[in-house]
């Protein structure tokens, strides 16, 4: 797991995606809001991991379309 999960960077983010899962279906996420939490310098496979390990903690799945540029998150059913 990452070092900073926890970190301000990552809540924000969090809350971000669920406000928007609340309404919406999916929750498109982009680099500006990921490189805040997981910058462009991490090794490509680990800021994956790391990414879906931010997914699972928080009950979404995350769909990884250009990778570093766009991911779509959605809830996991219950």
């Amino acid at each position: 797991m990452s070092e900073k999960m926890g970190s301000d960077a990552e809540k924000a983010l969090a809350e971000l995606i669920r406000n928007r899962l609340e309404n919406h279906v999916t929750c498109a996420v982009y680099e500006n809001n990921l490189s805040l939490v997981w910058p462009r310098v991490y090794e490509h496979d680990g800021r994956i991991k790391e990414i879906e390990a931010f997914a699972k903690v928080n009950g979404w799945s995350v769909s990884i379309s250009d990778p570093g540029i766009r991911l779509t998150f959605k809830k996991l059913k219950v």
